[in-house]
């Protein structure tokens, strides 16, 4: 469910309360489990606080090379990576749901990088922008930067 936190909240049936959970990546954010209402993508929520955490994509987001033309391309590297990189571990491996996804206010909220309910009016990238992105991450220039940003994912996890 997305709402501002302004509006009220609806009394819940039979007086049981609700449990609310705000993601550190966007504060204006509210999380509250329903059976009556649910999605569920909503895992990506906490894979993306995980993301953070790491610093993975922070890492690859300042040491990849993209040769892409900067002025043709509308989403940040970071929010790109995040989109891919959580549709992957979501289990839409297929880019072909990327369209599917773009316009999923759940997704909008945890791949961009934009804070409160900005993301909503926001389109994730489409699918021949993440393409692009792993032919980007394909070339020899970045091989070694992939590599050591799941080497550091993978260090962040044993130690955490």
């Amino acid at each position: 469910m997305f709402r501002q936190e302004s509006e009220p909240r609806e009394p819940s049936a039979m007086g049981e309360s609700l449990s609310t959970w705000t993601p550190s990546c966007n504060g204006a954010v509210r999380v509250e489990l329903s059976g009556q209402r649910t999605t569920s993508d909503s895992g990506a929520l906490l894979l993306r606080e995980a993301l953070d955490n790491s610093g993975v994509i922070e890492a690859l987001e300042d040491n990849l090379v993209d040769r892409r033309h900067p002025l043709r391309i509308l989403h940040s590297l970071a929010s790109q990576l995040r989109t891919l990189v959580l549709q992957r571990a979501m289990g839409w491996i297929d880019l072909s749901d990327t369209d599917t996804l773009r316009r999923d206010p759940l997704w909008q909220l945890a791949c961009s990088d934009a804070r409160g309910t900005m993301p909503l009016a926001q389109d994730r990238p489409s699918q021949a922008t993440l393409s692009r992105l792993l032919t980007c991450l394909g070339r020899n220039d970045n091989i070694d930067v992939v590599h050591e940003g799941l080497l550091r994912l993978v260090l962040w996890r044993l130690t955490s």
